[in-house]
């Protein structure tokens, strides 16, 4: 069964072979749910707006013993998974938005893994930014933003029907630095990992963010991707960079490198 986010639900019995994906809009946000460890639950097409709503739906499945659900919620698209261990995963392979099953260490894979991970840390930043609301809720956004990333980068493919990356989202980083940055004193050195707690975080952040960056230009080396990914993670690590010198107080507690001055 399916519940729309009007509040109604849609039993639903599908003819024919569910296909190997299905895709869920609502309004700029597409998501897929690979057919694999379903056990062809999901079938047949759903359009979805802002105000009314076409669906899909659910038959009631059991894979290895095990009952799944979805459900679309109210309001904005979601999707709550009832379920969270299907076993599809157990040989090693895992699968792609299109339905591909490739190995769990695919550099694709590898690319979309390190983006979470670097969303991880963006959490762990967050419990210090608490007190600047201007960066909490740049870095809300962000967290956001890279699972929109990984939705791009589990698609193959640079355009298509999927949810895509636009240069958007790199000129919205780019305006954040220029605003955090307008207040920060000129930098005389580059600046060490550290200072208070926050900025430490903001640095393993940036990190982890560049870190993706480098998995996802080698992607694109093998395969054809949206090129406004890199030029997001690049700008979103400068982001972070910026915020980590307002969190030590606006550069005063900057650590700066002093070349050859650790006397070593």
């Amino acid at each position: 069964m399916v519940a729309s986010p009007t509040g109604g639900s849609a039993p639903w019995t599908p003819d024919g072979v569910p296909p190997p994906s299905f895709s869920l809009r609502g309004g700029s946000r597409l998501y897929d749910l690979a057919r694999r460890g379903f056990s062809g639950a999901l079938a047949a097409d759903a359009t979805l707006g802002t105000n009314k709503i076409g669906v899909w739906g659910l038959r009631p499945q059991r894979v290895q013993g095990r009952a799944l659900a979805l459900t679309f919620l109210q309001g904005p698209t979601m999707i709550r998974i009832d379920r969270v261990i299907t076993k599809g995963g157990d040989g090693g392979e895992t699968s792609l938005g299109d339905g591909a099953r490739v190995s769990k260490d695919a550099v694709r894979v590898e690319a979309y893994g390190t983006v979470d991970e670097a969303n991880a840390a963006l959490g762990l930043l967050r419990l210090h930014t608490a007190a600047d609301a201007a960066v909490d809720r740049v870095l809300a956004a962000a967290q956001n933003d890279l699972f929109d990333i990984g939705a791009d980068l589990c698609v193959p493919g640079e355009h298509g029907d999927r949810l895509r990356v636009t240069a958007a989202l790199a000129a919205r980083y780019e305006q954040a630095v220029d605003e955090f940055n307008e207040a920060l004193p000129k930098l005389q050195s580059f600046v060490l990992p550290g200072g208070t707690q926050g900025a430490a975080h903001a640095h393993v952040a940036r990190t982890l963010v560049r870190r993706a960056e480098r998995r996802v230009v080698t992607l694109s080396h093998l395969e054809t991707i949206n090129p406004e990914l890199v030029r997001a993670l690049n700008r979103l690590s400068d982001l972070l960079f910026v915020i980590g010198r307002r969190l030590n107080a606006n550069g005063a507690e900057d650590v700066l490198w002093r070349p050859g001055g650790s006397g070593a």
